[in-house]
C-alpha cells in the first residue's frame, strides 16, 4: 500500500472516532457509497480534496460530490483544500460517471488536530504499563499524517504524543532497563523527524546511563558533541564560541564586520577614502584625549586607545584595508588614514 494512500486511510479511520460518538448520527463508511440506490440518504465526513467545476472531491472517497446549489459553492469558500474536514449530507444520484452525492448541505468537522488530541486525552486514562505502547501506536497515526499534510498543529501534537510516550515508559520500565528506554527513544525517532526533541531525549537519558556508547553515538550522529561538561548541538557550540550566521556561513562577528565594511568600501571612489581634515596638532590633541576620528593615522589611533587585540590585512576591488580589533569594535585603515569606525 502506498504510504499517501495509508496516509489518508489513517486520517480518515481519526475521523472516524470523531463522527460515531453517543448522539450523532453515524456516517455512511466511504466504501459503501457506490453501493447504495438511487435516492440513499448519506452524511459522510472526509477532508476537501479539491473542486472541479461543481464537482466537490473528498480525500480517499470513491465519489464525486455535486454542489448544484450556488450557495453551496459559496460556502465551500469559507474552508481550505487539503486541511479542512468537512460534514457532508446529501442523496446518492446516477452520473454519467457512475454513482454520485448530491449535496445538500456541508458544514465544517473537527479539524484532524482536534480528533487526534481527544484521541490522545483518552489514552492518558490509559494503565501506565500500556501506556506508552498506546501512545507509541497514537504518534505512529499522527506521524503519518503529519508526513502528508504538513500540518502544524498535528506535529506540535506529536512532539506532545511522543514526549509522554517515553516518559510512560521511562515510569513503566524497570529503574535498570537501558535498553528499553533507548529503543523506545529510537522507535520514535524512526517515526517523528524531529532533530531537538530526540536530542533532549538522549540528553537525559545520558543523564540516568552517564557514559553508554550507545547514547553517545546517537548524539554525535545527530551532530552534538561534548561541549564544557554538557551536550550541546553544533549550531549551539558555534554560538557558544562565538560565530553567527551571515550569508549562509559561520563566522566571527569581526569576519562580518570586514565583509560589510568592504562591500561599503567598494562603491566609494579614492576622494572619499582620504579624510584628512586637520592639522597634525589637532589630531594630536583628539588622540591624547582619547578621541578617535575618521582621518586620523594609526599611530594617532594607537594613542588614543593603546594597541588593538588584533590586526587583519584585507584586499577588496584592488583596495587593500587594515582592520583593528578592538573587543568587538573594529577600526578600519586605508592609504595610512582611519576611513571608518563603530557607529556611536
Amino acid at each position: 500500500m502506498k504510504r499517501a494512500a495509508l496516509a489518508g486511510m489513517i486520517v480518515l479511520g481519526a475521523l472516524c472516532m470523531y463522527r460515531e460518538a453517543p448522539g450523532q448520527d453515524a456516517d455512511t463508511p466511504p466504501e459503501k457509497l457506490a453501493e447504495l440506490p438511487s435516492g440513499a440518504k448519506v452524511r459522510v465526513t472526509g477532508k476537501y480534496g479539491e473542486l472541479v467545476g461543481h464537482e466537490l472531491s473528498l480525500v480517499d472517497f470513491p465519489v464525486p460530490f455535486l454542489l448544484n446549489q450556488q450557495e453551496l459553492l459559496k460556502k465551500l469558500l469559507d474552508f481550505k483544500s487539503q486541511k479542512d474536514n468537512l460534514v457532508v449530507m446529501g442523496t446518492i444520484v446516477e452520473s454519467p460517471g457512475g454513482k454520485a452525492v448530491e449535496v445538500q448541505d456541508l458544514n465544517p468537522a473537527p479539524s484532524d488536530a482536534e480528533v487526534f488530541a481527544r484521541e490522545f486525552e483518552g489514552t492518558l486514562k490509559v494503565d501506565e504499563k500500556e501506556r506508552g505502547r498506546a501512545m507509541f501506536g497514537l504518534l505512529r497515526r499522527i506521524a503519518l499524517y503529519s508526513s502528508k499534510y504538513r500540518d502544524p498543529e498535528c506535529q506540535a501534537l506529536a512532539r506532545k504524543v511522543a514526549a509522554e510516550c517515553v516518559r510512560a515508559d521511562t515510569a513503566a520500565l524497570g529503574p535498570e532497563d537501558f535498553a528499553g528506554r533507548f529503543q523506545r527513544i529510537q522507535d520514535v525517532q524512526a517515526q517523528l523527524r524531529d532533530r531537538g526533541l530526540i536530542i533532549e531525549f538522549l540528553v537525559e537519558l545520558d543523564k540516568q546511563f552517564p557514559g553508554r556508547a550507545e547514547v553517545r553515538d546517537a548524539l554525535l550522529a545527530l551532530n552534538c558533541r561534548k561541549y564544557q561538561g554538557r551536550w550541546v548541538t553544533y549550531e549551539e557550540f558555534k554560538r557558544l564560541e562565538g560565530f553567527l550566521v551571515y550569508e549562509g556561513k559561520w563566522m566571527l562577528p569581526r569576519e562580518k564586520d570586514l565583509i560589510e565594511t568592504m562591500k561599503v568600501f567598494g562603491f566609494m571612489n579614492q576622494t572619499n577614502l582620504i579624510l584628512r581634515k586637520r592639522t597634525e596638532r589637532e589630531y594630536k590633541l583628539m588622540a591624547e584625549k582619547g578621541q578617535v576620528e575618521d582621518g586620523m593615522k594609526p599611530e594617532e589611533v594607537y594613542i588614543a586607545l593603546g594597541f588593538p587585540d588584533r590586526v587583519e590585512r584585507r584586499a577588496s576591488v584592488q583596495k587593500e584595508f587594515d582592520q583593528w580589533t578592538y573587543g568587538n569594535k573594529y577600526y578600519y585603515f586605508y592609504g595610512g588614514l582611519l576611513v571608518k569606525q563603530p557607529a556611536k
